[in-house]
C-alpha cells in the first residue's frame, strides 16, 4: 500500500511566446515546467517563519543554455530584467507576466528566464529558473514570459 504524502507542494509552469509587435499575432508558444531553486525555497521558509522577505516581483531573460539546477542564484547570461505584472488569477495561484520589447538594432536569441525579488540585478534573490528552445527577438518581435506558481496538496 502506497503511503499518502502530507503537506503541500509548489506546482509551477511557464508559457513563453514570441509575438509580432505590429500585428499582435503569436508567432510561437512553448509551455514548460520551471525549477524553484534553493534560494526560492528558503524565501518561502523565511516568510513562513515570520521573517520580512522581498517577494518575487521581476522577470529576467537571458541567453544562457545550461539547464537549471537547484543551486542556481543567477541566470547563465542575463540580457535584461524588468518588473512583472503580478496577479492572483484563481485560488492557490499567483501569476507573473512581462512582455519584453526590443529597440532598433537589438537582436537576441533568448533561452532562459527567471523570477527575482528585484528588478535590479545586484543583490537580488532568484526564486526560480527555466530554460527553453531559443526564441529570436528583435525590434519587430516581442517576448512574453508568464510564470504561474500554484500551491497545492500532493
Amino acid at each position: 500500500m502506497k503511503k499518502k504524502e502530507k503537506g503541500f507542494v509548489f506546482k509551477y509552469n511557464a508559457v513563453i511566446k514570441r509575438i509580432d509587435n505590429r500585428t499582435g499575432i503569436v508567432l510561437d508558444e512553448e509551455k514548460i515546467h520551471n525549477l524553484v531553486v534553493n534560494d526560492g525555497l528558503n524565501l518561502v521558509r523565511n516568510w513562513m517563519a515570520g521573517d520580512a522577505v522581498d517577494n518575487p516581483t521581476a522577470i529576467a531573460i537571458g541567453e544562457g543554455a545550461v539547464a537549471p539546477a537547484n543551486g542556481d542564484t543567477a541566470l547563465g547570461n542575463e540580457s535584461t530584467r524588468a518588473s512583472a505584472t503580478v496577479t492572483k488569477p484563481e485560488a492557490y495561484k499567483v501569476k507573473y507576466e512581462k512582455v519584453f520589447t526590443f529597440g532598433s538594432g537589438e537582436s537576441y536569441t533568448i533561452t532562459e528566464a527567471g523570477l527575482f525579488d528585484s528588478a535590479v540585478e545586484s543583490g537580488s534573490t532568484m526564486f526560480n529558473r527555466l530554460t527553453f528552445s531559443g526564441k529570436g527577438v528583435d525590434a519587430d518581435t516581442d517576448l512574453s514570459i508568464s510564470i504561474t506558481i500554484t500551491v497545492a496538496r500532493p
